[in-house]
């Protein structure tokens, strides 16, 4: 379904044709003497950009650990229980 727009100034003409210019007058001069429409942020949401925006930039994978964990493994020493092993696996599980 299509809906015109409302012409005002074809309703007026077909109301009083004396009347149409001057509506058409008013519209030009209210669309002219419009200000320009603006936005501004408070500091608060420009803090949580900023922060957002550095949040993005972490690596999601700690290297510093997973180098820790390698040398390790490597060395033998990693020797998790399997009450750590069944927690890790039941916490990636509730993701």
């Amino acid at each position: 379904m299509k809906i015109n727009p409302i012409n005002i100034v074809n309703i007026a003409e077909k109301i009083d044709p004396n009347k149409s210019t001057s509506i058409s007058n008013e519209k030009n001069l209210s669309s002219s003497s419009r200000t320009k429409d603006s936005v501004s942020f408070s500091s608060a949401a420009e803090t949580v950009s900023k922060l957002a925006e550095k949040a993005s930039q972490v690596p999601e994978v700690r290297t510093e650990r997973v180098a820790a964990l390698r040398q390790q493994i490597a060395s033998g020493t990693f020797n998790p229980s399997s009450d750590e092993i069944l927690t890790a696996i039941i916490n990636n599980e509730k993701r």
